[in-house]
């Protein structure tokens, strides 16, 4: 069992406007994860962080396509990130319009996306920093 610190950076809530006639809108979200082992000295070997993204709290929302490490071909769910270092991915976003009910213009339909860090076989010696949440504010200008 190791004891290395992961995090993930806050994320910025999101704004989507669905336009009228138009079905489906698609995000990309950038997300940002480190590998914080510092302490004495920057951990040398890098740690494998997986991440997962939870949008079922999100109705007529689907989170796919996560990529964390553009460099390797395919989708990675997984990146190798060194102590003190910082790696950046992505996980894309699709909004149906069908499956989204607005209230008003000014009162979107609001969930919470979560996305989480980990590092197998390992106990993380600051949990709270391993979970961020992802504030989605829809807007479906079908229902008016």
């Amino acid at each position: 069992m190791t004891r290395t610190e992961s995090l993930i950076n806050s994320l910025r809530p999101l704004t989507v406007k669905i336009p009228k006639g138009k079905m489906t809108v698609v995000k990309k979200v950038r997300l940002k994860v480190a590998n914080a082992d510092i302490i004495p000295t920057p951990e040398v070997t890098a740690a494998a962080i997986h991440v997962t993204v939870d949008a079922s709290g999100c109705a007529g929302i689907t989170a796919d396509l996560l990529d964390m490490d553009s460099q390797t071909v395919g989708l990675q769910d997984t990146v190798a990130v060194k102590g003190g270092k910082w790696a950046g991915g992505s996980v894309r976003l699709t909004m149906r319009a069908g499956a989204i009910t607005t209230a008003s213009k000014v009162s979107p339909a609001r969930c919470t996306a979560i996305v989480s860090t980990v590092i197998a076989g390992n106990t993380e010696p600051d949990s709270t920093n391993n979970t961020a949440n992802l504030v989605i504010d829809v807007v479906d200008m079908n229902d008016f």
